[in-house]
């Protein structure tokens, strides 16, 4: 959820997002487009959100594997 460009921004930023979501009553016409255009402009810093990033293509292995 983002209700302006920088929250867009760092959503591709930070978590690599895919999707966005804007709230029709919250945010303008003028806003949204604002929001849209800065997420498809952001890529993904991997640097320190990386060891994150990679935690959600991993499971955790459980010790009490049967």
């Amino acid at each position: 959820m983002v209700n302006e460009p920088v929250s867009a921004t760092l959503s591709r930023e930070h978590n690599d997002a895919n999707v966005i979501a804007l709230g029709a009553r919250l945010v303008g016409l003028d806003t949204a487009k604002a929001c849209v255009t800065a997420f498809l402009e952001a890529e993904f810093v991997s640097g320190r959100h990386g060891p994150r990033f990679r935690k959600l293509g991993a499971p955790p292995v459980s010790a009490a594997l049967p």
